[in-house]
């Protein structure tokens, strides 16, 4: 079976919690995250009930501890009580992809993050939390072709990276970029449905290509994004944006450019 007739959901950016609670919790949070750091704690437990290595100087980190995210998408991963496999695409330090393996229902989860940096603190998460045999760290960005890219990288705040050709350059690493084929030799030919979670910062139609490119696109299967606030919603009803606010002028312009101009070969 092929990977575009498996998958089952993609989910970009959890919803928030709504209301005055989510204020006080944070608070609350964050004062013991403050404590924690003045004392030196090298790891802490998350408000979704995993351990986390830590980066106190990263702001992703901090929102997985105080539990910024919301529930949506952390209730929703819980709830599944049939056989999946998990892809975390856009891991980061691997929130979504520990809370899949900590489901006695996922088989299997892999969790891809390009950035060296932010690859380490995943793994060791994985460590952290006994899960080596059930989450599969994959240092690489999926898009559309293979070879590598150069990725923005904003101070402070390893969730903000970005591919996009408009953001800042000044600190940039080079990643390697893996495409659908390397995705099919990753998964089991006849393996349980995909639940997929994307989070790539303006890459997310790249990493939709480039899972419907594994076989025909199936009308009831297409891997398309919904609204943040909808949570996850099977991929024959999500529509075809993504839900991130419209991009500045010159990344506009640059997307228009990559989008017309020829792909590039893939490395040898």
């Amino acid at each position: 079976m092929t990977l575009s007739m498996r998958v089952g959901y993609a989910v970009v950016r959890p919803q928030k919690w709504p209301g005055r609670v989510r204020h006080r919790l944070r608070a609350l949070r964050h004062g013991k995250l403050r404590r924690l750091r003045l004392i030196g704690a090298r790891s802490v437990r998350s408000s979704y009930g995993v351990r986390m290595a830590a980066n106190w100087g990263d702001r992703t980190f901090k929102r997985c501890a105080v539990g910024r995210y919301g529930t949506v998408l952390s209730d929703f991963i819980a709830s599944i009580d049939e056989p999946f496999e998990f892809l975390d695409i856009g891991a980061n330090q691997g929130l979504y992809a520990l809370l899949a393996g900590r489901n006695p229902a996922c088989t299997r989860a892999i969790a891809f993050e390009p950035v060296a940096r932010t690859h380490g603190f995943l793994r060791r998460n994985i460590a952290l939390n006994d899960l080596a045999e059930r989450v599969t760290p994959v240092q690489a960005a999926v898009s559309q072709r293979r070879g590598t890219a150069e990725i923005a990288l904003p101070d402070g705040h390893s969730g903000a990276a970005s591919l996009c050709r408009g953001h800042d350059r000044a600190r940039a690493e080079t990643i390697t970029l893996i495409d659908n084929s390397d995705l099919d030799q990753l998964l089991s030919d006849q393996g349980p449905k995909i639940v997929v979670k994307i989070d790539t910062e303006w890459h997310e139609p790249e990493v939709i290509a480039a899972l419907m490119r594994s076989a025909p696109p199936c009308p009831s299967s297409l891997a398309v994004p919904g609204p943040a606030r909808h949570g996850p919603r099977p991929l024959s009803a999500a529509p075809r944006r993504t839900p991130h606010p419209p991009p500045p002028v010159a990344a506009r312009r640059a997307l228009a450019s990559a989008r017309s101009s020829p792909a590039a070969p893939p490395a040898s």
